[in-house]
């Protein structure tokens, strides 16, 4: 018999020798979706529509966020939500960190 561990979750299984071949596989399979269905979850929590500044786009950015806004697709307006976002985070750091561009 064998025994594995799956690292993410710590839950334990026991496998016959003889069921390697396809326990193993399956048990691959499965700790993928989970995996994935996780990393899913966290994402979607984390995905936040910001369609005026004051509703939070450093705060979020800050707050290792992702966030949507509507763009011009100039680059000039690019610039200045680089400028804006990154002196409004210097005024209310918490980590001395700028939010990611």
């Amino acid at each position: 018999q064998v025994v594995t561990v799956e690292r993410f979750s710590g839950i334990k299984s026991h496998l016959a020798i003889k069921d390697l071949t396809t326990g193993v596989p399956s048990l691959l399979t499965s700790i993928q979706k989970r995996m994935f269905e996780r990393a899913k979850k966290d994402l979607d929590a984390n995905i936040h529509v910001i369609e005026k500044w004051e509703d939070g786009f450093v705060r979020k950015l800050d707050e290792k966020g992702l966030v949507l806004v509507p763009w011009c697709e100039r680059e000039a307006c690019e610039e200045h939500i680089k400028k804006r976002s990154a002196n409004e985070s210097e005024v209310a750091e918490e980590d001395e960190k700028a939010p990611s561009m």
